[in-house]
């Protein structure tokens, strides 16, 4: 699934909240994704990238949640995240611990908003 955020932004909005908005998906994205490990890699390295891994990701996802919550982002955004992490039949831990953290920054004021 592919997030799409030009939507939510208008044409002629080439401002900080633009780049804000195509860097929150950039780091999005890449945290979702596992790391890339050389295939000498010992365990200890390879469990230090998948810890970096989730660090940023979880961070990211806070983040993105403190900008909703200073009406940086639109609800919709948090939604298509939500659907993203959660999407799958069968999400993985660090998607279902994404969505937790993400609901528990956003979760009264989006649902206010809902």
């Amino acid at each position: 699934m592919k997030m799409k955020i030009n939507k939510f932004i208008k044409k002629n909005d080439a401002t900080f909240r633009h780049i804000l908005l195509k860097q929150c998906e950039k780091e999005f994205r890449q945290g979702v994704k596992p790391p890339i490990m050389n295939a000498n890699a010992s365990i200890e390295e390879k469990l230090y990238a998948q810890s970096k891994q989730k660090k940023l990701l979880m961070g990211t996802i806070i983040f993105i949640g403190q900008l909703f919550n200073h009406e940086l982002l639109p609800s919709q955004i948090m939604l298509v995240c939500l659907q993203h992490l959660l999407g799958d039949s069968k999400p993985n831990e660090e998607d279902v611990e994404g969505a937790c953290n993400l609901l528990e920054t956003v979760g009264k004021k989006l649902d206010e908003n809902h």
